[in-house]
């Protein structure tokens, strides 16, 4: 970095941070540096396995998301500022130089987390005494740790809510339906009504039925 540069702390982020944490700006930044200012930085590899999962169901809207926030550092040059205060916190791509691997006998350049914690040693102008890693990862925090880095090891609370399973989704669409059923059977008029909770106690076997049957009951 500049003589100039304003960050005290560089916290380099592991791919978890950014795929299975809440949203950067909200995250509980302080906890890493009070004062700040805080710039985090994406290694090579954290960028290419969060841009392997642009076309991912689950997590493409956020690999999309961060890719735009981290183009716009790419192509300025600049810092993206991603919160104002409490503490400042802004993001940017880090870059490596060539990597010695035969200095890191320890480092295997084709396992994920040895390659991350590499680019982080090896980072360009920025001194180990500012350097934090930041997971939620043991393994890559351990081998910065083996290295001489200051890690910071997030809690559950950095952590999005768990989304619901695909079978947990299923089971709400089925009680929206019953649910509507149930409803129709009671405004129905007085010649029909019976009929119609007949048919809802029907359709609510059928249907739970259906869902024991996916779940392996009675198979």
């Amino acid at each position: 970095m500049e003589p100039s540069d304003p960050f005290k702390t560089k916290a380099f982020l592991d791919t978890n941070i950014v795929l299975e944490c809440r949203d950067l700006p909200e995250l509980p930044w302080a906890e890493v540096d009070a004062e700040g200012p805080i710039l985090l930085l994406v290694t090579a590899r954290v960028a290419q396995e969060v841009d392997m999962r642009k076309r991912d169901g689950r997590l493409a809207s956020r690999a999309r998301a961060f890719n735009k926030v981290l183009g716009e550092a790419v192509v300025s040059g600049q810092p993206v500022v991603i919160r104002e205060s409490g503490p400042h916190v802004a993001l940017a791509r880090s870059t490596a130089s060539r990597i010695p691997w035969s200095d890191h006998d320890d480092l295997d350049p084709d396992e994920a987390d040895h390659r991350i914690i590499a680019e982080v040693l090896h980072a360009k102008d920025v001194g180990n005494a500012e350097k934090v890693v930041v997971s939620h990862d043991v393994n890559p925090l351990g081998l910065a740790r083996d290295h001489g880095l200051r890690v910071h090891h997030v809690g559950e609370h950095w952590l999005r809510p768990p989304e619901p399973s695909p079978m947990e989704k299923e089971v709400q669409r089925l009680k929206g339906r019953l649910s509507v059923l149930e409803a129709r059977s009671l405004n129905s008029t007085s010649p029909l009504r019976s009929r119609a909770s007949a048919l809802c106690r029907c359709c609510r076997w059928n249907l739970w039925t259906q869902l024991a049957g996916r779940l392996g009951y009675g198979a």
